[in-house]
């Protein structure tokens, strides 16, 4: 029987019940800061795994290409990013684009074990990255030379405003070669009117204007290379321009004039080689025949007046002297052939020193019967062709270097590739086109991660 007098010392001896309050109320602590510390360490893990997922995608993303699209890069960033977050759930990347910029950024809620005694369910984590990506030009230039046979018109000035111009209705034909004009001008080819040239193509240092685009058939091409005057190894469009030197050994002029400003008239009058000071003037019905050789026209004009007939074989004819030039008028006959195989200046039937009319303009005009063959080179002086008729329909081969070409008139003018028949040495300049092709790539040369 308990004594109810002692029950209340007994109740403060009794001190079980007092630990187990004690650990419980000590346990639960001890819970939040072991369990916390691995939940913690669980949040920190996901944390470095998303920033590190976060740091790849953006790494790639840049890496990409020049001219990659936006939407391009952002799919490659999220993929990337999905594919090293394996076992985390609930992650949504946000990438953004900008230019050669990328940013991703992601954040997860990472449940917890033991801290919800505490009642703290999840711990919410993130990362973000920002990479940006510079890139390197790298040109590559690729250039195609095809051999496109002959030129048989050669315009050498490089200053000259026009180097071919056609107007008014002229007819101008060279098929199977070029016409070639080393003009850095704008204006190089030029054209107008309905005139008609055709060939087997037309071209220039410098540009064509839209003019000459529908009177030049096929259409000129500008930007080729410099075709150098081929029978001078140092041209005439050097400075100082005494530095001309030729290829050839200009003929000897002698002492003593042949004639002096010869002028025929009606008649028939046959001449011989030699100096023929102050020119040969040859008037309508005077009918001139040249015997083979070298003439040279000293300081004057050689003068075929219209109804004038000439005709001479093996022929090259000299120009020497400030005033030396030519004017060549059809409507009689004309039948020159230059000076032929096995003779000194062969293939050339007319030459023209550079200080010959230096930067003034000769004339051959067509009409009647009227056929040259051989190579007229007459480097600083502008070529005037006009007339009418058909020029040069039995020519076996005909070709002009000269500084510069206007073709007017209504009649057909023919240059003429080269023909063995001619018994002429094909000495004119090969032509080549040049195709020239530029191609810019960019590389990535660096890429930052910030």
């Amino acid at each position: 029987m308990v004594n109810a007098f002692n029950l209340p010392n007994r109740l403060r001896k009794d001190r079980r019940g007092n630990v187990a309050i004690t650990f419980g109320l000590i346990l639960t602590p001890v819970i939040v800061l072991a369990g916390g510390a691995y939940d913690f360490a669980n949040a920190l893990n996901a944390k470095r795994k998303i920033q590190n997922a976060a740091d790849a995608a953006v790494l790639a993303a840049v890496a990409m290409p020049y001219g990659t699209s936006d939407g391009a890069r952002s799919d490659l960033a999220t993929s990337i990013f999905n594919s090293n977050i394996a076992g985390l759930s609930g992650v949504t990347p946000n990438t953004s684009v900008s230019g050669n910029s990328v940013s991703l950024t992601a954040t997860a809620s990472v449940p917890t074990a033991f801290l919800r005694v505490a009642h703290i369910d999840s711990f919410s984590v993130g990362g973000s990255a920002t990479g940006s990506v510079t890139y390197t030009d790298t040109t590559s230039t690729s250039t195609t030379t095809t051999d496109s046979g002959k030129a048989c018109l050669l315009a050498l000035d490089p200053n000259a405003t026009n180097g071919f111009k056609s107007q008014g209705t002229p007819n101008v034909q060279y098929p199977g070669c070029w016409a070639h004009t080393n003009s850095s001008s704008t204006a190089a080819v030029d054209g107008g009117g309905s005139a008609s040239v055709t060939g087997a193509g037309t071209s220039a240092v410098g540009g064509v204007t839209s003019a000459a685009m529908g009177v030049y058939s096929p259409v000129p091409i500008g930007a080729q290379g410099v075709i150098n005057d081929p029978f001078a190894s140092v041209g005439a469009y050097v400075t100082p321009t005494s530095s001309y030197a030729p290829t050839f050994t200009p003929p000897t002029i002698s002492n003593t004039c042949t004639a002096n400003s010869l002028s025929l008239k009606k008649g028939n009058f046959t001449l011989t080689p030699g100096r023929y000071c102050g020119g040969i003037n040859m008037q309508a019905q005077a009918t001139v025949t040249f015997q083979p050789g070298v003439y040279v026209i000293d300081n004057g004009e050689f003068n075929v007046q219209s109804g004038a007939s000439i005709s001479g074989t093996n022929v090259l004819f000299y120009f020497s002297g400030a005033n030396a030039h030519f004017t060549v008028i059809g409507g009689g006959t004309v039948n020159m052939k230059g000076r032929q195989t096995g003779n000194t200046y062969a293939g050339f039937l007319l030459i023209a020193h550079p200080d010959a009319w230096r930067g003034l303009t000769s004339n051959i005009q067509g009409g009647g019967t009227f056929n040259l063959e051989g190579i007229i080179y007459a480097p600083t002086q502008n070529m005037l062709i006009t007339g009418n008729g058909d020029s040069n329909a039995s020519s076996n081969y005909f070709g002009i270097v000269a500084k510069s070409f206007e073709f007017r008139g209504n009649g057909i003018f023919r240059y003429k590739k080269y023909d063995s028949a001619s018994n002429i040495p094909d000495i004119m300049p090969s032509k080549t086109t040049t195709t020239t092709s530029s191609t810019t790539t960019q590389t990535v040369s660096k890429v930052t991660l910030q």
